[in-house]
């Protein structure tokens, strides 16, 4: 935080962290370079070099992980993963705005001798007769055939 003028409520632990954070407050970034470029505010980065180049005022970012978020021009974004390099190596990916979340690759569900207790809409589990079920306006209905 060498930069930092009027920034407030700010952590910032490792090597030139927020080290272009000017006014941004609200932050909690730990790892070497970690949000370097970064004028933002409301952000929570962990990881070495972590939202190292984002523009300079992306805000409500939360990622975890080496170079996690490394290239991320927006605010609100969740990005887990580790080596970003702008294409690839997230493991979770999401826009706090929208609501999405991405798991890249394979999301694996255990499967379950029951339903889960308890059920709130949208669940989703894996029964041990091998179907996918979703809980959907008050009942478990099956997504597969």
């Amino acid at each position: 935080m060498i930069d930092n003028t009027t920034g407030s409520n700010n952590v910032a632990l490792g090597s030139s962290s927020m080290y272009s954070n000017t006014t941004g407050g609200d932050n909690v970034v730990l790892g070497n370079s970690a949000y370097y470029n970064n004028n933002g505010s409301y952000n929570t980065i962990i990881g070495s070099s972590a939202g190292l180049q984002s523009p300079t005022n992306s805000s409500g970012n939360v990622f975890i992980g080496y170079r996690a978020g490394y290239y991320e021009t927006g605010s609100n974004k969740l990005i887990i993963g580790n080596n970003w390099n702008g294409t690839g190596s997230r493991l979770i990916s999401g826009d706090f705005s929208t609501g999405k979340v991405t798991i890249d690759s394979v999301l694996k569900l255990e499967q379950l001798a029951s339903p889960p207790s308890s059920p709130t809409q949208g669940e989703i589990y894996v029964g041990t007769d091998n179907h996918i079920y979703c809980y959907l306006g008050g009942l478990w209905k099956q997504l597969d055939n």
